[in-house]
């Protein structure tokens, strides 16, 4: 465990580290350096933020780490969850990164401000929400329900949506979830309908089939795959090309 200095604000306690385990209080753990997460962290929000010489933590989590409250990285934070399980939400602010190999979450994983969050692997039992102009990759893994809000954008190329009746793809505000892939029910480019089914094929080979929800002036868009589209355009007549050139020049 590599702590250069490890504050506890809200409520006094001791902070100890033995055996690899942090003692549990009340309040907030506010974690301002490089380490790795491999214990059980309870009994307040654990909060990761840049140091007094503005230099933001890169953090590990892995097996057989507990989160068992709220964590959230803030300011340049980099957290790289490889194993574990997060009990509550794990929350990217200001311009933080968020990567997910592995690892479960009972919660919501959320990228607001800036942030950006890749989901490359593990398992999100809740929702996985853009907000603000904060974007977030998706490319593995398995989740219950995309959600972009705001300015909030979210990339599918990969991964596996959970068949539950409950959970579906929103966007609302200017939120945008952008699929990349071949075989969708609907066209390419924004789906103009504000409610259906969605099913097709991402660009992972997974297979998607999820009901949704467009409301306000949220989007959902379908893009093809480059192989997909280089087809497309090899399809079109070459007579088309010489109109749109003669246009552009004219």
């Amino acid at each position: 465990m590599q702590f250069s200095r490890v504050l506890v604000t809200a409520t006094l306690c001791a902070v100890i580290f033995a055996g690899g385990h942090l003692s549990r209080c009340r309040g907030q753990l506010i974690v301002d350096s490089d380490a790795t997460i491999n214990y059980e962290v309870a009994g307040g929000e654990l909060h990761f933020v840049e140091n007094a010489s503005g230099q933001s933590p890169t953090i590990m989590v892995v097996e057989p780490a507990l989160v068992q409250s709220d964590a959230r990285a803030f300011n340049s934070s980099v957290i790289n969850v490889l194993g574990g399980e997060f009990r509550r939400d794990l929350i990217a602010h200001d311009n933080s990164v968020v990567n997910v190999l592995g690892g479960r979450f009972r919660d919501d994983l959320r990228a607001q401000g800036e942030s950006l969050v890749n989901l490359f692997g593990g398992e999100v039992e809740d929702g996985t929400v853009a907000s603000d102009s904060a974007a977030i990759n998706v490319l593995g893994g398995s989740y219950w329900s995309l959600v972009a809000v705001g300015n909030g954008v979210i990339t599918v190329r990969g991964g596996t949506m959970a068949v539950e009746p409950d959970y579906e793809i929103f966007t609302s505000g200017s939120g945008v979830i952008i699929f990349h892939g071949t075989e969708f029910n609907f066209p390419y480019g924004v789906i103009t309908d504000a409610t259906g089914v969605l099913t097709g094929v991402l660009s992972s080979g997974d297979p998607i089939a999820a009901e949704f929800i467009q409301h306000e002036n949220g989007k959902i868009l379908l893009v093809p795959e480059p192989s997909t589209l280089a087809m497309m355009l090899a399809a079109l007549p070459l007579g088309y090309f010489a109109f749109r050139r003669r246009r552009s020049l004219s």
